[in-house]
């Protein structure tokens, strides 16, 4: 399981708890599960953008690859025309 499943799970229990308790659920309670949902809720904003700026460099690496790929094939074939030459 990953952390981010783990977090939506704990938000579903948190949820689950709330419901279950009703009107007996105590101003204490409450506080503890603001405070738990707000650090869960960054926690997983904070994974999102890891792996969108996880996402992104890979692209970036993706297309600096094929673009050093595609300037070494014309590197090479102008060498192929160069070499026919003598």
């Amino acid at each position: 399981m990953t952390r981010s499943m783990e977090i939506e799970a704990r938000l579903n229990e948190i949820t689950g708890e709330i419901e279950k308790k009703g009107d007996y659920i105590t101003t204490e309670e409450i506080t503890a599960f603001e405070t738990e949902v707000a650090a869960l809720t960054e926690e997983r904003e904070r994974i999102v953008v890891a792996a969108e700026q996880r996402q992104k460099l890979l692209e970036s690496i993706a297309e600096k690859f094929s673009t050093n790929r595609k300037h070494i094939r014309k590197l090479m074939s102008a060498k192929i025309s160069l070499d026919r030459r003598e």
